[in-house]
């Protein structure tokens, strides 16, 4: 799946992005924040969703400030309800596959001081209802630790708010490879901050122990997107193996004379 700040649905050129990207990583779900936009005619989710894969929900953005759409795909993760509300939009899903109920929370934390008390209060009643395994994942607009900010900053006080509640719901974020930061301010001198993320409970990594997040090269958007791997296509393909390169071979006197023979060889 697929956690992305967009930065506006609507742009030029938006909707075959998503559609790319659907297709190119072959998404079971994805969870698009900071859309602009207030609703999703049936015609607009065809550009996204030409053959009606997915099942879709949002929360309206308002005016131009805010907004999420999720989708999730049909045949994968049947959806069984959409619970909704400021910041978060939450998707109660049946995996087909595994047959077990899970669920993801898509939230878009509030992006100014005042309202970030009740982006953490709706957070943290949206997730004490839950009885089921679930992730949390979208851009938070809280940083966890100073580490995730380039520059020095003065600590918030939502920062250990944010890590309280975080504790208290027994929550746990999912490592991120391809690098620390998720945003910039795309100046000369960039700040850098990891503002997005993905969280999940202890019951969700109990189905799907070798879960990876990776960050996505950033283009369209000043968010980086954040895609998510359940690992299970790893086991399904047992005989995809990664290429490693064994020092030893080095020291074989065959090594050089095969390896120059291959390379050589008229490329077809």
């Amino acid at each position: 799946g697929l956690f992305w700040n967009c930065r506006g649905a609507g742009k030029k050129g938006m909707t075959t992005c998503f559609s790319d990207i659907i297709k190119d990583h072959s998404l079971d779900f994805i969870c698009l924040q900071e859309t602009m936009k207030k609703t999703f005619p049936p015609k607009n989710l065809r550009k996204i969703d030409r053959m009606n894969n997915f099942d879709w929900n949002w929360v309206p953005s308002n005016g131009k400030a805010g907004g999420i759409l999720c989708g999730a795909r049909k045949e994968t993760l049947e959806v069984i309800s959409w619970t909704s509300g400021r910041f978060c939009l939450q998707a109660n899903l049946y995996d087909v596959k595994l047959k077990h109920i899970w669920a993801i929370i898509t939230v878009y934390g509030a992006a100014h001081d005042d309202s970030k008390d009740d982006f953490l209060i709706e957070l943290a009643s949206m997730c004490s209802h839950i009885q089921v395994p679930y992730i949390v994942g979208g851009d938070f607009n809280i940083l966890q630790e100073n580490g995730d900010k380039n520059k020095t900053m003065s600590r918030s006080p939502y920062v250990d708010k944010f890590n309280s509640l975080i504790n208290s719901l027994c929550l746990r974020e999912i490592h991120m490879g391809g690098g620390k930061y998720t945003w910039t301010n795309n100046q000369k001198h960039p700040t850098l901050d990891k503002l997005d993320r993905v969280l999940m409970s202890f019951e969700w990594e109990d189905l799907f122990p070798l879960v990876m997040v990776r960050k996505l090269v950033r283009d369209v958007s000043d968010h980086n997107p954040l895609l998510l791997s359940s690992g299970a296509k790893k086991l399904d393909t047992p005989h995809q193996r990664e290429f490693r390169f064994e020092l030893s071979w080095l020291r074989d006197e065959n090594f050089y004379p095969t390896a120059k023979r291959i390379w050589e060889q008229p490329v077809r």
